[in-house]
């Protein structure tokens, strides 16, 4: 294995550290460190990169996107993909159609078109739970029995969801998180029967919008079929500082969006991701110190688009970027996105 030499600054403690990365291509690797007084062995099977010093070993991240705001096609979605240099996206809407409601011969459709261009689906981007609470709960259940037909066809068996809202029942904090909990309970249970894994944003004004909630959600459901989204931008929205966030919830975090802003007031402005609020530099530096993996999905959100805005979501694209081609807007987010990664030291495949 042939090693890298990397440094960097640990972004909590100031600490310059120094990692050697390696890439195991053929063979695997049995790599001994002493860590506080013991001396330990781990074996890396072929092909794994990781980091020997301290910081420890580094797995490599999935990094994808959510390609409906590079194009609305999936030829349009798979050229935007390409260009940005990724081979993983995250399907939300295509050709006018949400994930949700795909017929099993569209998905079909599509799958042979991203096969074709050697491009995966890291994440089915539902809808599910971004409804209010006093909203008919039995339709959630429909929509995941159907996102269970179209997994297969689209060799993905991952789910984004959401923590509903409470604005049209108005419940008190104590039922609210009762109903919520009870919901994301039965999703997880349904998910476990059709194979699937739910991944929970943290949306802004949802149940599972706080760092208190989401502790209890870890605490109570997450597990081989229920897993936690940790966004950035979100997090900011919501009046919380990202990195104390991340402090609290590293250690339950199961993917990143890579989404980022800046606060105006009330007027939330999107920006490419190390630009805003959200702490993304720092917090991506630590992940990768403390061995974090799993997938990092970057959410655009640089032009007005009909894949994203509805009447929920929060926020409005810089005025230098509205003008834009979804490809050009989509191709800038990448590319800030990968270069904080690179920065970090992260490994993407």
């Amino acid at each position: 294995a042939m090693p890298n030499i990397a440094s960097r600054s640990d972004p909590i403690s100031g600490d310059s550290t120094t990692a050697t990365r390696f890439m195991a291509p053929f063979y695997p690797v049995a790599i001994s460190n002493l860590i506080d007084g013991i001396y330990t062995t781990t074996f890396y099977p072929a092909g794994v990169s990781f980091v020997s010093g301290t910081g420890g070993k580094m797995a490599s991240w999935r990094l994808s996107a959510f390609a409906d705001e590079g194009g609305l096609t999936a030829a349009d979605q798979i050229r935007a993909t390409r260009q940005a240099g990724l081979h993983w996206l995250d399907l939300r809407n295509v050709e006018g159609v949400n994930v949700s409601v795909l017929p099993p011969d569209h998905a079909a459709r599509v799958k042979q078109q991203f096969d074709a261009a050697g491009v995966g689906v890291n994440m089915l981007a539902s809808p599910i739970g971004k409804t209010d609470i006093a909203d008919d709960f039995p339709a959630e259940l429909q929509r995941l029995d159907h996102l269970a037909t179209i997994a297969p066809v689209l060799s993905c068996h991952a789910l984004r969801i959401f923590s509903f809202y409470n604005a049209k029942a108005a419940l008190s904090e104590d039922a609210f998180e009762a109903e919520a909990l009870h919901r994301l309970g039965e999703l997880n249970a349904r998910a476990a029967r059709h194979g699937l894994v739910l991944y929970l944003e943290n949306e802004v004004g949802v149940y599972g919008g706080t760092v208190k909630a989401i502790e209890k959600i870890a605490k109570t459901l997450r597990g081989p079929n229920l897993k936690l989204i940790f966004d950035f931008g979100n997090f900011h929205v919501n009046g919380v500082d990202a990195m104390e966030a991340w402090r609290a919830l590293a250690g339950v975090t199961d993917a990143l969006h890579l989404k980022d802003n800046r606060l105006d007031g009330k007027q939330v402005n999107h920006v490419p991701v190390g630009q805003g609020g959200g702490r993304v530099r720092e917090i991506l530096a630590d992940a990768v110190r403390r061995g974090w993996s799993g997938p990092a999905i970057v959410e655009p959100h640089l032009i007005t688009s009909e894949a994203w805005v509805e009447p929920s979501d929060a926020g409005r694209p810089p005025k230098q970027y509205r003008e834009l081609a979804g490809a050009d807007s989509f191709a800038i987010a990448c590319a800030a996105a990968k270069e904080l990664l690179v920065e970090a030291g992260a490994s993407t495949d």
